[in-house]
């Protein structure tokens, strides 16, 4: 685990960063979604931001748009 992070600050910055970046899905659920991202351990030793944003990446890569909207370089500009 994130040693900056416990368990509960870590679900609600991931939680954070997902509502962020995927709008229309309701808080509690972007939570209980935090929450299955934390019980992976390959997803808990990030930075909560950075596990949420490994999380959406095959969605931002599938669906160029969402990326975009989210803020981010079309994935054809980025490198």
């Amino acid at each position: 685990m994130n040693d900056l992070h416990s368990p509960s600050q870590w679900i609600a910055a991931c939680a954070v960063e997902l509502a962020a970046r995927w709008r229309t899905v309701p808080p509690a659920l972007l939570e209980e979604l935090a929450v299955d991202l934390w019980r992976d351990e390959r997803l808990r030793i990030l930075d909560p931001a950075a596990a949420a944003r490994a999380w959406l990446a095959p969605v931002g890569a599938a669906w160029p748009h969402v990326s975009e909207a989210a803020g981010e370089p079309p994935a054809t500009m980025q490198r």
